[in-house]
């Protein structure tokens, strides 16, 4: 993700086989589900204190790690 990217859409990484994400401090929106069905995701690194999500991302099962 690029360091000044404030938003994911809904469903935008739905079904990829990305296994690791860095959100930087400039995001504000991750949209519904934007990691629905991303089976091997197992780290989430962010970096914003202003975030706002679905309450789906905290149910992924596959994630390890969430800083």
């Amino acid at each position: 993700i690029l360091n000044n990217t404030v938003s994911i859409g809904s469903y935008a990484f739905t079904g990829t086989l990305i296994s690791n994400i860095t959100l930087p401090s400039t995001m504000y929106t991750l949209g519904v589900e934007a990691f629905y069905n991303c089976n091997h995701l197992t780290k989430i690194e962010c970096y914003s204190d202003k975030l706002r999500t679905d309450d789906y991302l905290l149910s992924l099962g596959s994630i390890v790690e969430f800083k």
